[in-house]
């Protein structure tokens, strides 16, 4: 509807019928309603977030793009431990449980849930021999609050540092090929000059 060419195809009804018929001009301006709905409901979400209370309003407006909005019932995963980093979650309404696997110490006097161990109770949790693979609650997050950014940082943070370390690796092999030449032309010349 968008472009002027005519018509791809001919309809053709085949037995009574009855449409619902929305004119270009009317499809159009529904379209950038709902867009614009949308967009000043996601834009006063981020406003929720304290690390977005510096961008300006068309910065704001550039993320709502880049955004969707999902709704997840009780129960269900929003990803799974060991899962490739997909995105930064929002969490504008709800609580959400992270869960880790880890290597735990079977007798569980040791930790304290009221309270953070301190460094006697993680040394001794170290030195413990009988571990056992659980599945623990780390955290509870809700409204306001983000999950997987750490993640997400971590990642562009590693792939960035890996890109520069290939970068130097090869900046170091050029230089090492390039003395190796260097080093052929002197010997060829010396051969040449005796």
């Amino acid at each position: 509807m968008k472009t002027k060419k005519p018509r791809s195809a001919t309809v053709n009804a085949v037995t009574n019928c009855s449409f619902a018929i929305m004119t270009k001009h009317a499809f159009e301006i529904s379209l950038k309603n709902s867009i614009e709905k949308m967009k000043e409901k996601k834009m006063e979400m981020l406003k929720n977030f304290k690390i977005f209370n510096f961008f300006t309003k068309i910065k704001l407006e550039k993320l709502t793009y880049a955004m969707e909005l999902k709704r997840y019932p009780i129960g269900s995963y929003i990803f799974k431990q060991g899962h490739p980093v997909e995105g930064i979650y929002l969490i504008k309404k709800g609580d959400f449980e992270i869960r880790c696997n880890m290597k735990l110490p079977i007798e569980e006097k040791l930790i304290n849930p009221e309270k953070l161990p301190d460094h006697a109770v993680l040394r001794k949790f170290r030195e413990q021999k009988n571990l056992k693979n659980k599945n623990v609650r780390v955290a509870v997050v809700s409204k306001g609050m983000m999950v997987g950014l750490e993640e997400m940082l971590e990642q562009l943070l590693f792939s960035g540092a890996q890109k520069q370390k290939h970068e130097e690796q090869l900046k170091a092999q050029t230089k090492f090929k390039e003395l190796g030449l260097a080093d052929k032309m002197i010997q060829k010349k010396q051969s040449q000059n005796r």
